[in-house]
Order: C-alpha cells, then structure tokens, then sequence
C-alpha cells in the first residue's frame, strides 16, 4: 500500500473517532458559536472543529516516510492554519 493511501486512511479513522470527543469537549468549555440573524446555522455548532483536523493530521503524520521532506514545514502550517478561525474569530 502506497504511504499516502495508508497515511490518508488513519486520518481518515482519526478524525471520524476524534470528533465526538472535540463536540464534547466544545459543548462543555463553552466553545459554541450560537446562531443569531447573521449566521447561516440553525443551531450552536463547535468553534474548536480545528482540533479534531490536527489530531488526524498529526496522526497520520507520526512515523512520515523519508520521502517527504517537507513534512516539518507541514505540520507547522498545519498547526497555524488550525488557529486561525479562533484567533481571526
């Protein structure tokens, strides 16, 4: 199995296991955006969806191949990219 596929595919289960976890975890902290005139949701949704991404990247992204060189540089854009919606609000 080509590395892609297979660092693709723990995201993938990652991701789908983590996500209840990151809804709880919002729920409970208070970190839910209520809708109001302005928003297109109906009801509160997680601010903190960023968390459950990282965790799958990073996942997936534990032992990386040694073909891929950039994968430092990855992670650190990955980990800023993930903060922006909390910090930008």
């Amino acid at each position: 199995m080509p590395d892609y596929i297979l660092a693709f595919l723990i995201a993938l289960v990652v991701a789908f296991a983590i996500t209840p976890g990151v809804i709880f975890l919002a729920d409970k902290t208070g970190a839910m955006d209520e809708p109001d005139a302005r928003k297109v949701h109906k009801k509160p949704i997680p601010r903190i969806g960023g968390l459950g991404i990282y965790a799958a990247f990073m996942a997936a992204m534990l032992k990386p191949p040694a073909r891929w060189p950039v994968w430092p540089r990855a992670k650190r854009a990955m980990a800023l990219l993930c903060m922006m919606p909390p910090i930008t609000g």
